[in-house]
């Protein structure tokens, strides 16, 4: 997706609610510095980095589930500014890191207390909701996808992992007539180890060839034609 804004030159600011450790958007921080598309954007960062805080909607989840601290994040941002660091001579980059970072807000606390404030004026390019359960979930497209422009991306990370998170967005993506404001796009899961997936493809979800996730526990992925699927856009 960040290529495909940088491409297309979409205006626009960028969020990632749900950061963690940040291997969801550093990944988009860096590359759009290297192309220099973060000159006229703001990338927005929302998270406790304290877990999970489940709320009565979000059966089988803890308090706390899949803490990642600030302090880890900000390790992994030094990498990323390090591995940046030895590409800025290499490929004559006109954007150092830390210039890069000036276009980072990260704001902390719950979706609900702060993106509404945070992203007030904003317009967005893409938002990416990651925060697994339905009250997150829905927390975050109640506060920002009437921000994203015509083109514009709405990433869900655990869209077929969760059952709540699927529920949320798609209870957003239902319009009264019962028919989808979007095509949804289905991202499959490719474990870490295989090296023989073959060429990456998305899968439009098909009500009669999918089925989308049982509960809230990780074995219960939703599938394609039998493919387990992950995100989606």
């Amino acid at each position: 997706e960040a290529d495909r804004l940088q491409a297309s030159s979409l205006p626009g600011d960028i969020v990632e609610a749900g950061v963690a450790g940040g291997g969801g958007v550093l990944p988009v921080i860096f590359y759009l510095a290297c192309t220099g598309d973060l000159a006229q954007r703001t990338v927005h960062l929302f998270d406790t980095w304290e877990g999970l805080a489940p709320t009565k909607s979000d059966p089988g989840f803890h308090n706390g589930d899949y803490h990642i601290g600030y302090n880890a994040f900000m390790a992994n941002v030094k990498e990323y500014k390090n591995a940046y660091n030895q590409q800025v001579a290499a490929l004559n980059l006109s954007l150092s890191w830390d210039e890069a970072w000036t276009h980072v807000n990260i704001v902390k606390g719950l979706f609900a207390d702060t993106m509404p404030g945070a992203l007030a004026g904003r317009t967005l390019s893409l938002l990416m909701c990651d925060g697994d359960m339905y009250s997150s979930t829905k927390d975050c497209l109640t506060a920002a996808a009437g921000l994203v422009i015509d083109g514009g991306t709405i990433y869900n990370d655990d869209y077929y992992t969760f059952a709540g998170c699927y529920q949320a967005m798609h209870e957003y993506n239902r319009l009264p007539d019962n028919d989808t404001r979007y095509t949804v796009l289905l991202v499959p899961n490719i474990p870490e180890n295989n090296s023989e997936h073959g060429e990456f493809t998305y899968m439009a979800e098909d009500g009669s060839s999918c089925t989308p996730p049982l509960d809230n526990s990780p074995g219960g992925r939703g599938s394609c034609n039998s493919v387990e699927a992950e995100a989606a856009l």
